[in-house]
């Protein structure tokens, strides 16, 4: 095999996913940011809360 064909095949096996999981890594890591979406606690459980403290 030459080396241009290696090169290539190196690139298809080892760069290409580790692009593609480094983009689902940002992808998560920018969601746990945001902030935008808070959800309140039900009744219940915000009671529950202030009955154990």
């Amino acid at each position: 095999m030459s080396y241009t064909a290696l090169a290539i095949l190196f690139i298809l096996a080892v760069v290409v996913p580790l692009v593609w999981v480094l983009i689902f890594l940002k992808a998560v890591i920018h969601n746990l940011g945001d902030s935008t979406l808070v959800t309140k606690l039900p009744a219940e459980v915000e009671k529950e809360k202030e009955q154990d403290v």
